[in-house]
């Protein structure tokens, strides 16, 4: 394990930390369309490099130094890096997906997604999942939902 340091950018930090540690009071209180206008940033005029990797590397060691329970951990994620990413110039959008399990029971999940399509991170589920929904910003800005995709699901 590596040690701990000091962050680069403490006041990035400092914010991913709080969107990190409101993210579940959030998704509790509020309705999708209302979180994710919340979760929806102003964009910076520039591309940041080194705040992007920076924001990636925040992120990890949220995941594993502030866990804070695993429900809707995905979604919790997905929001914080969001709300970051496109921030600093990596335009991002959030698939949400959905699939049955053996038992019929429903189950949900979201990932990330570049400009063009592709996955922004390794995400292994999502493949599991069918695409119901997506979220996102610039040339398709706020929740496009297709209803064709969850008959299928079933």
């Amino acid at each position: 394990m590596r040690r701990l340091a000091w962050p680069r950018y403490p006041g990035l930090f400092l914010q991913m930390a709080a969107g990190w540690l409101l993210a579940p009071l959030l998704i509790r209180l509020l309705p999708l369309p209302a979180l994710l206008r919340v979760c929806s940033p102003t964009p910076v005029a520039a591309r940041d490099e080194d705040r992007l990797i920076r924001v990636r590397r925040y992120c990890e060691v949220m995941t594993h130094y502030l866990p804070l329970g695993t429900r809707q951990a995905c979604l919790r994620q997905c929001l914080v890096l969001f709300y970051h990413l496109n921030r600093w110039g990596e335009p991002v959008t959030i698939r949400f997906g959905m699939r049955q399990t053996e038992a019929r029971a429903w189950i949900g999940h979201c990932w990330l997604t570049t400009a063009d399509g592709a996955l922004w991170q390794a995400d292994p589920r999502a493949e599991d999942f069918t695409e119901v929904a997506t979220f996102g910003l610039g040339s398709h800005p706020g929740i496009r939902l297709d209803p064709s995709r969850l008959e299928s699901v079933q």
